[in-house]
């Protein structure tokens, strides 16, 4: 369906890539009512980028129909409409008022949550990104560009608890759009800088890890306030000292962070997830043990991570 609209231009947010990124609002042409309140309003050169962005999306929302479609619509932001022109496009999409999740760590670092409060935001936020990427990489998508930059904080109008909400599909790649086989690896770099995982940072062939290495590093930053280095250890007990213990199902050697997991958390959770997504992210059984793990401990603790994130709410309404 085509409608004529007029885009109108509020205020400049940040510069992207490839172009700039704008707040408006999109409006009718024809009846002058309005749209669409509150948009991003995504000026880019790389048209290819965009182009692909939103044909990712289309596919994603194709493919989720058949098993749960209330999943695209909870954790995506689904183009609202492209405009083409010879040298540049014009993508409007939902405006998220908390910000980015690289925003939301910020924050999180200057208020006074509790060593508790902090923890259950975390786990509910790792939580949300293993429900995403295990949606994603069913259907055959590879993000391959995730970072704090490309999540979104948005509040669920349903429960009132802040979601995270998965962003710029422009590097994203459909494993099956060839063979409709899984199994397709890639080569090249294509995460940014401190989220690369280490096959793209050796030249080594990736998949689905790729996703899950830069998951992690988005969770560390919202655990330690820090980027993530790691260190490798040739035997399971070395890994087990460091305070990562899990039932290892490969042979060494093992790839941990630099980081001990800290007393007071909940180190089991937090150890397997750590252990998993560095070592095992390509055993399918290993990825399914962690995220049930994460959905039962937020479910264990529904009340705390609700109020913790009430209390995180304010304070991201107050920015």
């Amino acid at each position: 369906m085509h409608i004529n609209i007029n885009i109108e231009i509020e205020q400049y947010l940040t510069k992207g890539s490839f172009g700039h990124i704008y707040l408006g609002n999109v409006s009718s042409n024809d009846t002058n009512d309005l749209l669409y309140n509150k948009v991003v309003v995504k000026v880019d050169k790389n048209i290819s980028s965009v182009v692909w962005e939103c044909y990712i999306h289309t596919l994603l929302k194709h493919r989720s129909i058949a098993t749960d479609s209330s999943m695209y619509a909870r954790h995506y932001l689904e183009p609202i409409c492209l405009i083409l022109y010879s040298n540049v496009s014009v993508m409007c999409m939902e405006y998220a008022v908390y910000g980015t999740l690289h925003d939301t760590i910020i924050e999180l670092s200057k208020q006074k949550l509790s060593v508790k409060e902090h923890e259950l935001v975390c786990l509910h936020f790792a939580n949300d990104m293993m429900q995403v990427l295990g949606h994603l990489h069913q259907h055959g998508i590879i993000h391959s560009d995730i970072k704090t930059n490309n999540w979104v904080v948005k509040k669920d109008q349903e429960t009132s608890k802040l979601l995270l909400m998965l962003i710029d599909f422009g590097k994203a790649k459909d494993v099956l759009v060839s063979s409709g086989q899984t199994n397709i690896i890639y080569t090249g770099s294509s995460s940014a800088r401190g989220f690369k995982c280490p096959a793209m940072i050796e030249g080594s062939p990736w998949s689905f890890e790729a996703d899950y290495y830069s998951a992690l590093v988005c969770i560390h930053q919202s655990l330690y306030y820090q980027p993530m280095s790691t260190i490798t250890r040739v035997t399971i007990d070395e890994v087990k000292r460091f305070g990562y213990t899990s039932d290892a199902r490969i042979a060494g050697p093992y790839v941990i962070p630099t980081t001990s997991i800290k007393r007071y958390w909940n180190r089991e959770v937090w150890s397997t997830l750590y252990y998993t997504l560095l070592n095992e992210s390509s055993i399918p059984s290993a990825l399914q043990t962690v995220t049930q793990m994460l959905q039962a401990s937020v479910s264990l603790q529904a009340a705390g991570v609700i109020e913790a994130l009430r209390i995180l709410t304010n304070y991201l309404q107050k920015i």
